[in-house]
């Protein structure tokens, strides 16, 4: 804004930096696609891993996920015996 009224107008042709917006531009659209295909899908937390298994039971078989994680994320739950 400072060299533009000072009658330095700059663009980003004149800064040689069109191409990498251009190329910025394009990796944002394709992590946008990404993400709108993670739509309506479980993404498992960071340091964990998703198993999937199909339950056979007399009414059908069931798919189930089941988490693993190699440390420990939640606070053990202390079980109330009554």
């Amino acid at each position: 804004m400072m060299l533009m009224s000072r009658g330095c107008p700059q663009s980003s042709e004149s800064l040689g930096v069109a191409a990498q917006m251009e190329a910025i531009a394009e990796l944002v659209e394709q992590l946008r696609e990404q993400l709108n295909n993670l739509e309506g899908h479980y993404v498992a937390p960071l340091g964990c891993e998703v198993h999937h298994y199909n339950v056979k039971r007399p009414s059908g078989i069931y798919g189930y996920n089941k988490l693993t994680a190699s440390e420990l994320i939640f606070e053990p739950a202390i079980a109330v015996v009554g």
